[in-house]
């Protein structure tokens, strides 16, 4: 901004009354307004509960094993709704992998997963848990529920457990269906881990 100095004839006073020319007042009835930004982040917290730490089996070579009592799940925390999502992995990693598919093969464990309510208290029937692949257990995370594409691949129409958009308290029970190899090369054990992870879609 540049100044300038300037002499007025009235002096100062005439100084005074040419600033005031510069200003207008708005009209009268005229509203003025202004906005105020206020930017909130919720402080959010979900998780699940799984009651089972291990199981432990021993599998003839090209036969099923059952989890003999369910895996207690629990969805924990403040925000809603949450979905889940099955993944495992076979530890040593060779020579087994877990089948992604349901065609036997050597040291291919084929690891199928549902859920049920809690007022289940026996296991899914074989036929249950297979028929569908969606219903496999893989290295990579699946979604229990329909939502986002998923598939429901973990639920089933006879066990009333809908997996979709689970409130903080839902309980759920997980039943497994192991089917060892058709053949394997090691004789040796093999670890099988199944993390259960809780994820949300935020609107």
């Amino acid at each position: 901004m540049r100044t300038e100095n300037r002499i007025f004839a009235g002096g100062a006073r005439a100084a005074l009354a040419a600033a005031a020319l510069a200003w207008a007042p708005a009209p009268a009835g005229a509203a003025e307004s202004g906005a105020l930004t206020i930017t909130l982040t919720p402080v959010s917290e979900f998780g699940v509960l799984v009651d089972t730490a291990s199981f432990a089996f021993t599998v003839g070579v090209g036969t099923p094993a059952f989890t003999s009592s369910p895996v207690g799940i629990e969805i924990v925390g403040n925000a809603q709704p949450v979905e889940l999502e099955l993944a495992g992995s076979v530890t040593p990693s060779a020579p087994w992998i877990l089948d992604p598919d349901e065609t036997p093969g050597t040291d291919q464990l084929r690891v199928y997963a549902l859920f049920s309510t809690v007022a289940r208290s026996s296991r899914p029937v074989d036929a249950d848990f297979t028929g569908s692949a969606e219903r496999l257990v893989t290295s990579s995370p699946k979604r229990a529920g329909a939502r986002g594409g998923g598939g429901g691949g973990f639920e089933h129409p006879s066990l009333g457990a809908d997996m979709d958009g689970l409130p903080v308290g839902a309980r759920r029970r997980l039943w497994l269906r192991l089917d060892a190899p058709s053949a394997s090369t090691t004789a040796k054990p093999r670890t099988l881990e199944i993390t259960v992870t809780a994820t949300r879609d935020d609107p």
